[in-house]
């Protein structure tokens, strides 16, 4: 062995460890910080859009409580009703069953953009499950099988 070959050897082999044990350092920590900004980011994500859906909710009940509200109170004075020949029982019953579909209607969207945001909680509760056990390992089976994830 020359000395060109010990020079080689005494300065490569030390610089390729310090280089591979960086790598691999750096590439663990991009792996930590990742999988934690992944779910921070999901986590924010998930949850203003599961409390989107669920002000929208709140925002579709307001109309059923107003119009129910409206509801009673117009059956309420039913002598003040009866009084005038326009506003007759007829009229009454029908402006009440189209008062009842109104809300009823109303009531369907109010349950459905409740339980979205129900099923986006939920969601979130899945994708904090696999991306705390499986966050080292990025190509692994489960993560395709919930595609919430940002990896």
């Amino acid at each position: 062995m020359d000395s060109s070959e010990e020079f080689y050897l005494a300065f490569t082999f030390p610089f390729l460890f310090f280089l591979s044990f960086s790598f691999l350092l750096f590439y663990t920590l991009y792996l930590i910080s990742f999988s934690f900004l992944s779910f921070s980011f999901s986590f924010l994500f998930s949850f203003f859009f599961s409390l989107s859906f669920l002000f929208l909710s709140l925002l579709y009940s307001l109309p059923f409580l107003f119009f129910l509200s409206f509801l009673f109170l117009s059956l309420f004075p039913f002598s003040f009703f009866l009084s005038f020949p326009f506003l007759s029982f007829s009229f009454l019953l029908s402006l009440s069953l189209f008062l009842f579909l109104f809300l009823f209607f109303f009531f369907f969207l109010f349950l459905f953009f409740f339980f979205l945001s129900f099923f986006f909680l939920f969601f979130l509760f899945l994708n904090f499950l696999f991306s705390s056990f499986f966050s080292f390992f990025p190509f692994s089976f489960f993560l395709f099988l919930f595609p919430i994830h940002i990896y």
